[in-house]
């Protein structure tokens, strides 16, 4: 019973962080850029067609993003979220890699270490505990 509270608590609190979020003008040092562009999803795609995986691993669309494939299943994002998204992301964003600006570059280099696969990562988990929750309302909060 304590913890369905705790959870609607924290649930409560990311709609807040949300809609406190949406209603604040941009400041001059939020550059608006696009994340996923065609070269992106192109080197995501290449990941997962040239990645050798086990057997036991869930397969995931060689052509993910297009319309014709349609949205994925739980399982495939767990897959895509653990395996082929790290390593398309740290190949496009990680050390060593360049950006347009030194501050888009932090930028990408921010999402990539904190945000969306790290929670997307605490989502897939096999057990969750209050730790684990409150991890992933932070970074979806962060995300958003």
């Amino acid at each position: 019973m304590g913890e369905s509270i705790l959870q609607s608590i924290h649930i409560s609190n990311l709609i807040s962080s949300i809609k406190q979020r949406s209603t604040k003008p941009r400041s001059a040092n939020d550059i608006p850029f696009k994340i996923v562009t065609p070269a992106v999803m192109q080197c995501i795609r290449d990941v997962i067609k040239y990645t050798a995986t086990p057997s036991w691993i869930n397969s995931v669309p060689y052509n993910f993003g297009d319309t014709t494939t349609g949205p994925l299943k739980a399982n495939e994002w767990c897959t895509m979220s653990t395996i082929y998204l790290p390593l398309a992301l740290v190949s496009l964003w990680g050390e060593g890699t360049s950006h347009p600006s030194a501050d888009i570059g932090v930028k990408l280099h921010h999402v990539l270490d904190h945000t969306l696969v790290s929670a997307v990562t605490l989502a897939c988990l096999w057990t969750m505990s209050q730790a684990h929750a409150t991890a992933f309302c932070n970074y979806i909060a962060i995300y958003i």
